[in-house]
Parts: C-alpha cells; structure tokens; sequence
C-alpha cells in the first residue's frame, strides 16, 4: 500500500560545508511538493518570509475550474474572484506596458 501524500510543506535545507569545514551553502527554506523542490530564497531566520513564499506558491498553482454550464450554486466566490482579480492584473500590466511603449490607450481611432 503506498504511503498517503504529506501535501505541500516548508523544509529547511541543512547547509553544506566542505571537507575543510568552511560553508558551501547556506541553510535555506524550501518548498516540498511531492518530488519538486522550489527554493524560497529565504535563510533560516525567515521562515515568515516563507511561509509568505508558500502562499504565493499556492495561489499560483490553484486553477479554478472555468467549464461552462454549471448551476450558479456550485460555482465558488473564491473562484470568482481569483478569476476577477487575474484579469484584473492582465490589463493593468498591459496599460503599462502600453503606456511605457508610448502609446495612449485612452483614444483609439479606428
């Protein structure tokens, strides 16, 4: 019987030191999911600073499910806003990016 799935977690990767005793790498938080290890960039001290890490993780990893036909009931609030505020981010990043470029998008003859 395989083992049940510990879910999604903070380890705290141990430094390495050479043979010589000086420090290799410093010790470091990481996120564990399943096999994949993503490193949070974050040293030992700051494990608030990764468990923020975690929760970006999360957010981004989390796709709502988006199929057409469903009764308004089942359709989470949750869901409703991740998908509000994601489009949200893309036009604002896109306003920028147009008003960098030099572009008013404001008047658009066409």
């Amino acid at each position: 019987m395989p083992r049940p799935a510990k879910g999604i977690r903070l380890w705290l990767r141990p430094e390495e030191r050479n043979s010589d005793g000086t420090l290799r790498k410093r010790a470091v938080w990481v996120i564990r999911d399943g096999p994949r290890k993503i490193s949070t960039g974050c040293p030992a001290q700051d494990r608030a600073g990764a468990e923020r890490q975690v929760g970006e993780y999360l957010a981004n990893k989390y796709q709502p499910n988006r199929s057409h036909g469903r009764h308004p009931s089942q359709i989470l609030i949750a869901d409703v806003l991740a998908i509000y505020l994601k489009g949200r981010r893309a036009s604002a990043r896109a306003g920028r990016r147009d008003k960098a470029a030099g572009f008013n998008t404001r008047f658009v003859v066409g």
